[in-house]
């Protein structure tokens, strides 16, 4: 997985680090106040009110802070509120293996992001490499469609 807000491209662990810069009590969690910090850096306004929004999106256990399970729920949250893209060719191999494709499915908030990215190729990989490449994609779209009621759409 890619992520980009037009300035700068990070994979997942990229970001994760990018995230524990602003953890300033090493913790290993992101609070209300450090995720402040990461949106003041990044030259965006209003802060406060965006931090209490990423964190009530984010935090699925409800404890006031993001750890490394709940990242998946940040990210998709700055993908939404924040404008940045998401790309899941992470190694830019131009081609989707099962690791990307579980990301795929767990930032669409999707459960069983392992067995679904299983049978997803299953389905799209016609020639049984174990990636799904341009000429295959169809087939994803297809799988994504009807066995995990997401939409896929060109930009």
């Amino acid at each position: 997985m890619t992520i980009t807000d037009g300035t700068r491209t990070m994979n997942l662990e990229e970001f994760k680090n990018f995230l524990k810069k602003f953890d300033a009590n090493k913790d290993n969690r992101i609070s209300k106040e450090e995720l402040q910090d990461i949106i003041r850096s990044n030259g965006k306004w209003f802060s406060g009110w965006k931090s209490k929004r990423a964190l009530s999106h984010a935090d699925a256990n409800r404890d006031g802070f993001i750890d490394d399970k709940e990242m998946i729920n940040l990210v998709e949250f700055a993908k939404k509120q924040l404008n940045l893209t998401v790309k899941f060719d992470a190694n830019k191999d131009n081609r989707i293996s099962k690791e990307e494709l579980q990301d795929i499915i767990r930032s669409n908030g999707k459960w069983f992001s392992g067995w679904k990215s299983k049978r997803a190729l299953r389905h799209a990989d016609a020639n049984r490499d174990g990636f799904i490449d341009d000429k295959e994609m169809i087939n994803l779209v297809e799988f994504a469609k009807k066995q995990l009621n997401l939409t896929v759409v060109a930009n």
